[in-house]
């Protein structure tokens, strides 16, 4: 679904409604919208390029919507955008409220000033935020407040990563008019360290906040990541006068190739280890269980290991891999990637014909292609395959389109 006027899909007045594995693009307000909607479900599409507004948007009173698996970058405004939107009742049970949202495993990437934030949620009560994965986001990284919105208030944060570029983007979790909301083992690396921080809140959001188990950071190295609407504190100094933010650190993780959006930790990571042990968090966004005890901070969790699964149908580690922009635009995106690659992958890019484009070995976590055969050449629009093997004979192909 693409280049539509308005927007590529609109769930209105309807209930039940599950959108997954579908692509949109290029909208010249917003891609995904719902109103009025009773447990709508978007999983695993890719939205990118609306060019006002968001990838998704959840709006007017909505009831357990869920973004779960998305792929979600280059968009106007938001990445998810959640408005409950108290002046819209054209719904029987319609409050001004988006209630009991679950917003999981989503990659949010480049998105613009246009919106608040990557994960903006105005009116909103009672929604998990976990394992999600949010890097070089022009405006905020999640935020909850009331501008059209009822109320908002009682969500929780768990596992994320929010990571701005160095002098780029709002504050990592901005709380507004937004109280009894937990926030623990995420990661914030902010960009701006004046009047933002990893942590922005006002007076009514202290109220009944949690925060504890989080790892902050800021990119220019300065030590003051809290800002409370009038000031800046480092971490201690935040601790001290409120008696909140245990188990917090103040530390940069160690990425395995950040400058690639590879958010996985290293061995040494100083975030292995540190989080809380949460009964809602079961997994990370790879799908690796968390163990017992010894959670780590942010959506992925070192050295663990995936759920055993025996259907045939499941068993191919290669399928966890996630592919986008398919189709893929350079005009729009730098690259062609591949995501969630498992150890020693070998990866052929082989045109309509058999003939083999360009070839990687012992690939793993991500790979990003440009479009260019072996000689460096762009290759020309059509169709292409993505053909992966790994040391166990394990195989798969991927058929993407190349539009320019």
């Amino acid at each position: 679904m693409q280049n539509g006027f308005t927007g590529a899909l609109k769930i209105g007045m309807a209930d039940h409604v599950t959108i997954r594995s579908c692509i949109a693009l290029n909208s010249g307000e917003y891609n995904f919208f719902t109103a009025y909607a009773w447990y709508p479900l978007f999983e695993n599409c890719q939205t990118y390029g609306a060019v006002n507004q968001h990838g998704i948007y959840f709006s007017n009173s909505n009831k357990y919507p869920t973004a779960r698996g998305n792929i979600i970058y280059n968009n106007g405004g938001c990445g998810i955008h959640n408005n409950g939107d108290v002046s819209m009742t054209g719904r029987a049970g319609a409050d001004g409220i988006n209630h009991n949202g679950l917003i999981e495993k989503n990659i949010i990437y480049n998105n613009s000033t246009k919106g608040g934030a990557a994960i903006n949620m105005d009116g909103c009560r009672d929604y998990v935020v976990k394992n999600n994965l949010l890097y070089n986001n022009k405006a905020g990284g999640i935020t909850s407040f009331i501008t059209d919105g009822a109320s908002s208030g009682n969500n929780k944060f768990y596992n994320n990563i929010v990571i701005f570029e160095n002098a780029v983007g709002r504050s990592g979790i901005n709380l507004q008019s937004s109280p009894g909301n937990t926030v623990s083992n995420n990661i914030f690396i902010n960009g701006i360290s004046t009047n933002r921080g990893c942590l922005e809140y006002d007076a009514a959001s202290l109220v009944g906040l949690t925060f504890s188990n989080n790892t902050l950071y800021q990119q220019n190295s300065s030590s003051n990541v809290i800002f409370n609407g009038s000031s800046m504190s480092t971490l201690t100094a935040w601790q001290t006068a409120t008696g909140k933010g245990a188990g917090c650190l103040f530390a940069l993780p160690s990425f395995v190739n950040s400058a690639a959006g590879d958010y996985h930790s290293t061995v040494s990571s100083i975030v292995i280890g540190t989080g809380l042990t949460l009964s809602e968090v079961t997994d990370d966004l790879d799908g690796n269980l968390r163990p017992s005890s010894g959670y780590d901070t942010g959506c992925y969790q070192y050295g663990s290991s995936t759920t055993p699964i025996t259907t045939a149908a499941t068993a191919n580690p290669l399928n966890q891999i996630l592919v986008y922009p398919n189709p893929y635009d350079s005009r729009i995106s730098d690259s062609f990637k591949l995501i969630k690659i498992p150890s020693n992958v070998n990866v052929k890019v082989i045109n309509a014909a058999g003939g083999l484009l360009r070839e990687y070995s012992n690939v793993s976590g991500t790979l990003s292609w440009d479009g260019k055969d072996s000689s460096n050449t762009q290759v020309s629009r059509g169709i292409y395959y993505i053909v992966m093997e790994d040391t166990t004979s394990n195989k798969r192909v991927i058929k993407m389109a190349l539009l320019k």
